[in-house]
């Protein structure tokens, strides 16, 4: 007879075995697979986040370090000074999504006048009385700045600086500077340098909203928010042009957004390959968001891998003990099969059938189970997780620093979706199960001889 027959006899002979067996089984392979599913979901979760926020590296030049070792006697050496053109060549790297740099410098209007909240005291002396030097921030592109990519910074009207506005004197002037010298979008004002020199007209291209309030006593123009100007990088260059550098412009730092935060090493190589010395320059990474995306399904991922790996080695242990004292019962039959000629692989094979059969039973069951149950149970596991993350600290309008990013949500769901590599993980663990639970305890038995097997006793 063949064994497969006779393997299906078998089971149809003892069903209350049988049914036993498949329960197990359908339990174990529920719990493997919801964790497999679990697992996977969260990985695809944390690739998501990777190309939704990324990773900010920001580079600038290394005051601390600078000091630490004496300072430079009040001037800066050649090498450390950090050019837009270096930084544009780093920004022409396959692992930058985006970059941007900014420069902070000054900036006296001719024919403009600054915010003035409050009117100067009497007494202040005449030179701080007829200040009007303004705050100028260069930009490569504004709307990567963390005041407008945060919200704190809000376009009212026009558009933002952008990489195309490099040989434009472009400006975007807040919503007071705008009232105070009735300015709109496609207006004219003419700035000079810090020194007064060199006046250029620029067209205002927006306005924008700084919810920062104007200072309650008498301050300086440049302390005043109202009064910051947003220019083109190479603008500043026009107005003063000290400020170039190595056929670019000077900048206070630069930004980069990675697209995946593991690549963090190569952009350093990176970096120095594109002429930036590290000993003098340091690159902060700020993948916080990242974090407060990541860090709950990472937990998650990492329970649900233990429950496999636990699930896994659990069951097939209790599978083992069961099959083995079930083949221990049948030593007489497995003895009187040997004895009228039966090949010892053909037994173990019949055994394995068995096994076999109600593993694939099991997984059937087991795939419906699983995808019912997975996404309750995942919701549940990320919402503990999501309870223990403490709120973000609120981050002051205007702030922003490259310690700082925006308050984000952790990601709170994951998506279910059963594949059939995931039915093909389970099954090669069910596989695994059976035939270490199958081929030990039958092997032993099989190795004896016939005579040895049915007179040793039960």
């Amino acid at each position: 007879m063949s064994f497969v027959k006779r393997a299906g006899l078998s089971l149809l002979a003892r069903r209350g075995r049988t049914l036993i067996l498949l329960a197990l089984f359908a339990v174990i392979c529920t719990l493997v697979l919801g964790g497999f599913l679990v697992q996977r979901a969260a990985e695809s979760a944390a690739e998501g986040a990777k190309q939704r926020v990324g990773t900010e590296a920001t580079l600038q030049w290394d005051m601390e370090k600078a000091f630490a070792k004496g300072g430079f006697g009040g001037t800066l050496p050649d090498n450390a000074r950090l050019g837009s053109a270096a930084a544009d060549r780093l920004g022409r790297s396959e692992l930058v999504t985006s970059h941007n740099y900014t420069l902070e410098s000054g900036t006296v209007p001719v024919s403009a006048k600054p915010v003035a909240g409050v009117a100067p005291p009497a007494g202040l002396p005449a030179e701080m009385r007829e200040d009007r030097m303004l705050p100028l921030l260069g930009v490569r592109d504004s709307t990567r700045l963390r005041d407008f990519r945060d919200g704190h910074f809000t376009l009212l009207s026009g558009r933002g600086i952008g990489a195309e506005d490099r040989d434009r004197d472009a400006v975007l002037v807040e919503e007071r500077f705008a009232a105070t010298n009735a300015l709109s979008v496609g207006s004219r004002v003419t700035l000079g340098s810090a020194e007064g020199k060199n006046p250029r007209e620029f067209e205002v291209v927006g306005v924008y909203r700084d919810p920062a309030r104007s200072p309650e006593t008498w301050a300086a123009p440049q302390m005043e928010p109202g009064n910051k100007l947003i220019v083109p990088l190479d603008a500043i260059g026009r107005l003063d042009p000290s400020e170039r550098l190595d056929g670019g412009m000077r900048i206070n730092e630069a930004t980069y957004l990675l697209r995946d935060p593991s690549t963090l090493d190569r952009f350093r190589k990176q970096a120095e390959a594109a002429g930036l010395d590290l000993d003098v320059f340091k690159l902060d990474v700020n993948d916080k968001q990242y974090r407060q995306l990541v860090g709950p399904i990472q937990n998650v991922a990492a329970f649900a891998t233990g429950t496999v790996w636990l699930v896994g080695l659990a069951g097939a242990a209790v599978i083992g003990l069961l099959i083995a004292l079930w083949t221990r019962e049948r030593r007489r039959e497995l003895g009187v099969l040997l004895a009228v000629g039966e090949r010892r692989w053909r037994l173990v094979a019949q055994q394995i059938v068995e096994v076999s059969v109600v593993a694939v039973l099991a997984l059937g069951a087991a795939a419906a189970a699983a995808q019912a149950i997975a996404p309750g149970v995942a919701d549940a596991l990320v919402s503990r997780e999501v309870a223990d993350v403490p709120p973000p600290v609120p981050q002051q309008p205007g702030r922003a620093t490259t310690e700082q990013a925006p308050a984000v949500a952790p990601i709170d769901r994951l998506n279910i979706d059963l594949r059939t590599r995931d039915l093909r993980n389970v099954a090669l663990v069910g596989l695994a199960i059976v035939l270490a639970t199958v081929v030990v305890p039958t092997g032993r038995i099989v190795r004896m001889q016939p005579r040895a097997i049915l007179t040793k006793g039960e």
